[in-house]
């Protein structure tokens, strides 16, 4: 995605989803870039993928909304990053890269709290998630809902920082927490103490294999 597209929407997040009094040149100056021009390209391409609703008669830029309407078919997730599938060595930063277009009922109908994240990495390539492996260049589909992750969920988890895709098991202790590969290669689990600063961000639900070259 283009740097001034991301400033677009960086700054649509940070103003509670809404610019007002927009216009091409308002606009770039709250972004700082000089040229109108430039700016309504950009604006064009974020609506041609759904991701921003420009009302240009009430002068109000805004975040589209994650499908339109209760009756949609399709749902439209956001892309926001990458995580490993290693070892915990590719930085999770929410950086909307783009979105998904996928039906409702392959991910149970959920509407909210959805996101999506590439695949780095071989470590889960032998896990199944609804019978559908994990490889390299996939897009994992995951709940951010409140859950409490139980022994053989798939999940999302940043540590220090760093974002990887696990298996979760409870350790041999009480206190212990395990974040296990399913590979065909040696992948070592990643041992962290319940106390210890990290963040599940959500359970993953669902995997959109990379397209296949011709």
């Amino acid at each position: 995605m283009h740097r001034i597209q991301i400033s677009i929407l960086e700054l649509l997040k940070r103003s509670n989803g809404v610019f007002k009094e927009f216009s091409y040149r308002s606009l770039g100056e709250a972004i700082h870039i000089e040229h109108a021009q430039q700016v309504k390209h950009h604006v064009q391409q974020l609506e041609k993928r759904s991701l921003i609703v420009a009302d240009r008669i009430s002068r109000i830029l805004r975040l589209a909304p994650l499908g339109s309407s209760k009756d949609a078919t399709l749902e439209t997730i956001p892309i926001i990053g990458a995580a490993n599938c290693g070892q915990a060595t590719l930085f999770a930063q929410e950086n909307l890269e783009g979105t998904l277009k996928i039906s409702k009922k392959l991910i149970s109908n959920r509407e909210k709290n959805i996101f999506a994240i590439r695949a780095v990495g071989s470590s889960m390539n032998r896990a199944r998630v609804n019978g559908v492996s994990i490889d390299e260049g996939d897009y994992v589909v995951v709940d951010k809902s409140s859950f409490i992750a139980h022994d053989g969920d798939y999940v999302l988890v940043v540590i220090d920082d760093f974002g990887v895709v696990k298996k979760f098991v409870r350790g041999k202790g009480r206190e212990e927490i395990e974040l296990v590969s399913e590979s065909t290669e040696e992948h070592p689990p990643i041992h962290i103490h319940q106390d210890d600063q990290f963040i599940i961000s959500g359970k993953v639900i669902y995997v959109v294999k990379k397209a296949k070259p011709n």
